[in-house]
């Protein structure tokens, strides 16, 4: 994993990992059986802190999310989230079944091996 380019959802409520404050959340894509997890990876060429965008999607990300009693963002969010049959992960949009890909400025997120899974 040492060296490794990963996605990652930055800006969470803090919590204790490990004994460490973690601010954020590694990406990985996982097979419907659970029987591989790894992790969702940017195009090559990226760079550190290179922003996710999804087409369609306008960005207005508050600087973190905010957690109510019965109103849990990425409870609501999570289930969204898939690889496709091309390994790429997206969020399609339960209301309309729109495909939003995870992409930066040089193309589309993705995971090594993993096809047809969810993104955890």
């Amino acid at each position: 994993m040492k060296g490794a380019w990963v996605v990652v959802l930055c800006n969470l409520k803090p919590k204790k990992l490990a004994g460490y404050e973690s601010h954020g959340m590694v990406m990985c894509a996982e097979t419907a059986d659970m029987s591989i997890c790894e992790f969702l990876a940017p195009p090559e060429g990226s760079v550190a802190g290179d922003l996710i965008e999804f087409e369609g999607y306008p960005r207005n990300a508050p600087e973190a999310l905010p957690m109510k009693k019965n109103n849990d963002p990425w409870g609501n969010v999570s289930k969204c989230l898939q690889v496709d049959d091309a390994g790429v992960g997206c969020y399609i949009d339960p209301e309309t079944n729109a495909k939003a890909v995870f992409k930066t400025r040089l193309g589309a997120c993705k995971a090594a091996t993993v096809k047809k899974g969810v993104v955890k």
